[in-house]
């Protein structure tokens, strides 16, 4: 079938670097169709940043993270059901321990090998063999060693090395200094004056944190940003099926237009949400959604407005003792906390592994590229020489905002093109696509940065599905089986074109045979979201 030649199914050895959310979904969905499957961590323990630890190198929640994605709309259940029933917004102790029972049900454990730090990633075979392997070199414990496998997917995460912005001066700066990946909670800035840098959900969490502990606090930003709040309902809850296919065709169509509209909205949204809103303030205008999808902060606007808070619109340099901002000249400071934002951490990668390595001229020399790589990845996923044995998830976004979802699906599309149950095409094919979505990505940085690049969101979920073989795209098309679940279905096609946007849907239809196993309680889960009664319906 695929246009690549593969090692035979039969345990095959497949490495899954990372255990963070997308590398154990990745385990579990390798290990059911059947490969021979290690995962490595260089933690104790699994679920990534979802587990608070004090390692300033290491990127994770605070003890006071709440998630951002509503549990219906991301749930943190996707192919069971948690004994005890977690609020709409889930604070991260409770997802971690989802992660965590998750990988106990599905008995993991046995593939992860914890505590090994990653050295590299390097070509085991030549470079003109039909099939490639791939050599991992670690140390586990004092110990260094390197294992051959037949595929390797990438999972250590896009949240793994900081950026840090350049501002004249900075090194004169004599106080303390830091990016938010090393801030883990607000005792240390007791009574100190400090400035927060950024505009994202860390920078607003962080702010709020410092607040009433800290001196004083400031937050700073150039480019504004929609401050939401966790609505009862959840304002995901909002983004139907239908609608992401209307909004995503219409962006495509009318790109400009569809800023104009959307921004419009969502800054009236924004508003009504906030009067106690100050326009001096300056969050909006704020960048295109598709850019910068805005903050979830429940606290930020009051605090703001209570004067615990106090606004900057930037900085444009620092002192021994301050920071020169554009708006209120110098500020004394003892500390400066940059929210500026992470990337994924290629360093591992032998040239021939590594994605970015593919020039990129337009891009690295654009402004607004801001030190970003371009991983040239095929349909996000799949290296372009090694297709058959290399893979990625993480450098691009994933089809939703909800994390464990878009990576179980990812994965499960990867699984099947590696079990040689879909067909790759041929490498034409595949630089053609490549080059589309470069073009497509430097037309998307034109007005602003972006923290991770991206391609066409409709066209991404749709070839998504047809690789994984869940039967979406079929119940929702214009075949026989579209109008057959339409016609005898009817209530149910609508709740799932007209209400919450359960990722459940993915693991619903039989699909493709050999296909991911379905979740046979997936109707009632999408019941369950939408606050329907499943026996209500027949």
């Amino acid at each position: 079938m695929s246009s690549f030649p593969l090692p035979p199914l039969k345990r095959a050895k497949v490495a899954v670097l990372g255990l963070g959310v997308t590398g154990i979904v990745s385990v579990k969905n390798f290990v059911e169709i059947g490969f021979d499957v290690t995962g490595f961590e260089r933690n104790d323990y699994v679920g990534g940043l979802w587990q608070y630890n004090e390692d300033p190198t290491q990127t994770t929640v605070l003890k006071t993270t709440v998630s951002n994605g509503s549990k219906q709309f991301s749930p943190i259940k996707i192919s069971h059901t948690p004994k005890v029933e977690s609020p709409a917004y889930a604070p991260a102790d409770q997802v971690n321990e989802y992660i965590q029972s998750y990988v106990r049900h599905f008995n993991l454990e046995k593939h992860f090998r914890l505590g090994t730090d990653l050295l590299s990633v390097s070509l085991a075979s030549s470079q003109d063999s039909p099939v490639s392997q791939w050599a991992i070199k670690f140390r586990e414990g004092n110990e260094e060693r390197t294992e051959i496998f037949d595929r390797v997917l990438v999972g250590t995460g896009p949240h793994t090395q900081v950026w840090m912005p350049r501002i004249a001066g900075m090194s004169e700066f004599e106080g303390r200094l830091l990016h938010s990946q090393a801030y883990k909670g607000p005792e240390s800035f007791r009574g100190k004056r400090v400035v927060v840098v950024g505009s994202s959900n860390t920078s607003g969490d962080v702010a709020v944190e410092l607040a009433g502990v800290a001196k004083k606090v400031w937050l700073s930003h150039r480019n504004g940003g929609r401050i939401m709040k966790r609505l009862d309902p959840p304002v995901d809850h909002s983004l139907t099926r239908r609608r992401f296919i209307l909004g995503s065709l219409f962006n495509a169509a009318f790109p400009k237009l569809a800023h104009y509209v959307s921004s419009k909205l969502l800054d009236k949204m924004f508003l009504r949400t906030w009067p106690e809103y100050d326009p001096s303030w300056r969050f909006i205008p704020a960048p295109p959604v598709a850019n910068a999808p805005g903050v979830m902060n429940d606290y930020l606007i009051s605090l703001m407005k209570d004067g615990q808070i106090t606004n900057l619109s930037g900085i444009a340099s620092f002192t021994k003792t301050s920071v020169v901002t554009v708006d209120h000249g110098d500020i004394e400071c003892d500390a400066v906390i940059l929210c500026t934002g992470m990337k994924f951490d290629y360093s591992i990668l032998s040239p021939e592994a590594d994605p970015s390595s593919y020039p990129t001229p337009e891009w690295d020399s654009h402004p607004h590229s801001q030190g970003l790589a371009y991983p040239r990845l095929y349909r996000t996923l799949f290296h372009t020489n090694h297709p058959e044995s290399l893979a990625f998830i993480g450098p691009y976004r994933g089809v939703t905002f909800a994390g464990f979802s878009s990576s179980d699906l990812a994965s499960q599309a990867i699984a099947q093109v590696w079990a040689d149950r879909f067909p790759l095409p041929d490498k034409a094919a595949m630089t053609k696509w490549c080059d589309e979505n470069y073009a497509f990505s430097l037309a998307q940085i034109a007005p602003h940065r972006v923290p991770r690049v991206g391609c066409d969101p409709i066209s991404f979920e749709k070839w998504l599905n047809e690789a994984a073989g869940n039967g979406v795209n079929e119940h929702f098309g214009w075949g026989w089986t579209g109008w057959a679940f339409w016609w005898k279905d009817r209530k149910f096609y609508g709740i799932l074109m007209n209400g919450v946007n359960s990722p459940f849907m993915y693991r619903l239809w039989e699909g493709r045979k050999g296909s991911r196993k379905v979740f046979e309680n997936a109707r009632e889960e999408i019941y369950k979201a939408n606050g329907i009664a499943s026996g209500s319906l027949k």
